[in-house]
């Protein structure tokens, strides 16, 4: 096994976590590139949709944030263009709050 990131293959620094009842859905950690990815593992799953998944399971991305890691690739759920003309504003999903919290902020406020 490797880091799906860097490569790495000390398999003391290769971790995850998921949910508890959600063994579907793995967070796995690269420790020497504090990277991380999202595994949905769709075999016992009836029908699933990836984008539908990740957001359903943002979560899971909140605490792998909060653990100090980032995301290896771009998630459409984590910044949004906001409503007030500028191109280049977002608003980031932080760590600091539940994920409730954070979706409850961004109502109102998207494109």
């Amino acid at each position: 096994m490797s880091c799906a990131v860097c490569g790495n293959k000390e398999q003391g620094s290769l971790k995850y976590f998921y949910g508890e009842g959600e063994e579907a859905y793995r967070i796995d950690l690269g420790d020497k590139c504090h990277h991380y990815i999202k595994t949905i593992d769709d075999r016992n799953l009836e029908a699933s949709d990836p984008s539908l998944e990740d957001l359903a399971t943002l979560h899971l991305d909140v605490v792998a944030v909060q653990k100090g890691y980032k995301r290896a690739v771009p998630n459409p759920w984590s910044t949004w263009k906001m409503k007030n003309g500028n191109e280049d504003a977002t608003l980031e999903i932080l760590s600091g709050g539940s994920v409730g919290d954070c979706l409850a902020a961004l109502q109102g406020r998207l494109i």
